[in-house]
């Protein structure tokens, strides 16, 4: 349950995530900036409280890495199972870029994650996203002339949800001041088809986004209360780039 958006400008670039959670989770925890556990980079990102990792975050050399569940594929509990955000927090502390981290994508066991979505950005390419479903990791085709510039996924009424955000995303143009207006949209006549969602077992949770210069990234990052989904003041954090 989470829905992503990315634009491009001359200057810099950005990424838009709201992360939709179980009633049953803990709140996301704020971001702060961290070492990779060998001390070569930095790192900044939000945390999962229940689960350890991260759903986004960035690290010193300008590589984004955000993750969606993929419902409704290979969503059971599974054997050996590690946390999907885990993945995320260790593609950060050994990757630089887009390419690399596409490789180790290919090199790692998938076998013990459920289903997800995974996005890759950088300072340098066009951004990049696979999906896994259990059964075989898979390119998503984001140039696509016809795409708009949004993941999206829903544990509940999938398709419902995901044509209702396809409609929305198709409307505005892939800038920063469209999306996050479309991130804020919440759905009066169905709170939950909206990318700023509640339902009787979750809602969002956080809007965190990021941008990107060539020396710094920045990510600003929004905790939302619940009935109806209430933004409260965002809190802004800076990583200064190694280039």
């Amino acid at each position: 349950m989470c829905t992503l958006s990315w634009w491009f400008s001359d200057e810099s670039r950005g990424v838009l995530f709201n992360r939709d959670e179980k009633r049953t989770r803990s709140h996301g925890l704020q971001p702060e900036i961290r070492n990779s556990s060998d001390g070569q980079r930095k790192i900044l990102m939000p945390s999962d409280a229940d689960a350890g990792g991260t759903w986004i975050g960035v690290n010193q050399s300008g590589l984004i890495v955000a993750l969606l569940n993929n419902y409704p594929l290979h969503q059971s509990e599974i054997d050996g199972q590690i946390s999907r955000g885990l993945l995320v927090s260790g593609i950060l502390e050994t990757a630089d870029a887009t390419k690399e981290s596409i490789h180790l994508l290919n090199t790692m066991k998938m076998s013990v994650y459920k289903g997800f979505l995974i996005f890759f950005m950088d300072l340098n390419k066009a951004p990049e996203a696979f999906e896994w479903d259990g059964k075989a990791i898979t390119s998503l085709n984001l140039q696509a002339p016809e795409k708009s510039k949004f993941l999206t996924s829903s544990s509940r009424m999938t398709g419902e949800c995901k044509r209702f955000r396809e409609k929305l995303f198709a409307r505005i143009p892939p800038e920063r001041t469209a999306l996050l207006k479309a991130h804020t949209f919440y759905n009066n006549d169905n709170p939950a088809y909206g990318p700023l969602m509640a339902r009787s077992d979750a809602w969002t949770q956080s809007i965190t986004e990021i941008q990107l210069s060539p020396e710094h990234a920045t990510m600003r990052f929004t905790n939302v209360t619940d009935k109806p989904p209430i933004l409260e003041k965002s809190h802004d954090f800076e990583l200064k780039l190694a280039r």
